[in-house]
Parts: structure tokens; C-alpha cells; sequence
């Protein structure tokens, strides 16, 4: 929660406004959440140790070619991700 009488950090940190700093702490840990997210659906299809070093060496393109990749390859469930077969064929990632 908010709290407007808290000055911290001290002595005399140029900060920004402490909504922004609270606005900026909320969007870093959705954003690492989502990130997090990402990395599990990969550990769904690879080990942990190898899904997170690849996903820690890639690009957000590249980590997004690779889930569909192996989703694609190895996903037993033909509901879960029937456009990736459908795309496949007509060449495009949705």
C-alpha cells in the first residue's frame, strides 16, 4: 500500500516522485512475472536448467520462436495449440 509519509530513500536521493518510484516498482515486477511465466512454459517442454540458460541467452523474438518450436514438436494435446500446426503450414506465427 501507499504510504505518502514515507520519505524514504534518505538523505537526499533524487528520486522522482515516490508515486513514480511505486509506479515503476509495479511495472518492473509484472514485467519479471511475466518473464517467469515464460521461462515455465518452456521447463513444460525441457528441463529447468536447460529452459532457463537458453532463455537467459536469447532475445524476446528468439525465446518466442523457441516455445513454439518446441510446443510444436512436442506438445501431445492437439487442442492446446492447434493454430501453431494451422500457421506452420501457411508460414506465419500468430
Amino acid at each position: 500500500m501507499f504510504d505518502s509519509e514515507d520519505y524514504w530513500p534518505l538523505p537526499n536521493y533524487s528520486t522522482g516522485p515516490t508515486k513514480h518510484l511505486h509506479a515503476l516498482g509495479v511495472i518492473s515486477l509484472n514485467y519479471n512475472m511475466f518473464e517467469r511465466g515464460l521461462v515455465a512454459v518452456l521447463e513444460f517442454y525441457l528441463d529447468k536448467p536447460t529452459a532457463e540458460f537458453l532463455f537467459d541467452k536469447m532475445s524476446n523474438e528468439q525465446r518466442v520462436g523457441i516455445i513454439w518450436q518446441f510446443a510444436g514438436q512436442r506438445e501431445k494435446d492437439p487442442v492446446v495449440i492447434p493454430s501453431y500446426r494451422q500457421n506452420r503450414e501457411g508460414g506465419a506465427r500468430p
